[in-house]
């Protein structure tokens, strides 16, 4: 007799099992969720796999990026909800453009939190600075043409968003939830500020760049930690 599939369904931002079938496995994309759920909700360890969600590389690739803009761009992509946080992002792009570095903030995706986000955008004097653009059919091409991914969630398993950013070669800024890092390990901050640095080194004639340059991007760096 055939074997049963395993059976699956969505929750909590990964695969549980059917706990009433014991002979039905579930799958999780994080480890460490898959250890909260073992520890805390009493999953047992072989009930439960992981497997990791994929990039496809042939379209998540980096491009030439083609400047025409002296703007630091940023960007990230999630659904417009309280867990994914845009509003934090926003914020925090505001008080860099208030200390006055060039600054765009492109947002992709669609949700309830729209009106939210955009009266916060208002609020802050932000309405020429940040886009919210809403849904797009080409996110490799989005995210090739910004200098800095930011993936400011409250909650995450493990944030595709984040993966096709790194795989475009983007310098990633992302909260230290769920799985995130074992996607990012420990390297993500020292790289996004290296990018910062060079990115300041290269736009050096610009006079936006005047408070950053004389200490060769360190209170960048400071600003990214």
């Amino acid at each position: 007799m055939e074997s049963p599939r395993p059976s699956r369904c969505r929750q909590g931002g990964g695969f549980l099992p059917h706990s009433q079938q014991a002979d039905q496995r579930g799958f999780l994309p994080s480890a460490r969720v898959r250890r909260f759920l073992v520890e805390h909700v009493g999953l047992r360890e072989q009930d439960v796999a992981v497997i990791p969600n994929g990039v496809d590389t042939r379209r998540f690739a980096p491009t030439q990026r083609a400047h025409t803009t002296n703007e630091l761009l940023v960007g990230t992509v999630g659904s417009l909800t309280p867990v994914k946080n845009q509003a934090l992002l926003i914020r925090a792009c505001a008080r860099v453009i208030q200390q006055g570095l060039a600054l765009r903030l492109d947002i992709v995706g669609e949700g309830r939190e729209r009106p939210a986000l955009e009266g916060l955008v208002r609020s802050l004097g932000m309405t020429g600075r940040v886009r919210l653009l809403g849904h797009i059919d080409d996110i490799p091409a989005f995210l090739n043409g910004l200098d800095l991914f930011v993936l400011p969630s409250d909650s995450e398993a493990h944030p595709n968003a984040l993966s096709e950013a790194m795989a475009c070669g983007l310098a990633c800024i992302a909260s230290r939830v769920g799985g995130v890092a074992e996607i990012a390990d420990q390297r993500p901050r020292r790289a996004a500020v290296r990018a910062w640095r060079r990115k300041c080194a290269d736009w050096n004639q610009s006079p936006i760049w005047s408070p950053i340059q004389k200490d060769g991007g360190r209170s960048a760096g400071q600003q990214l930690k």
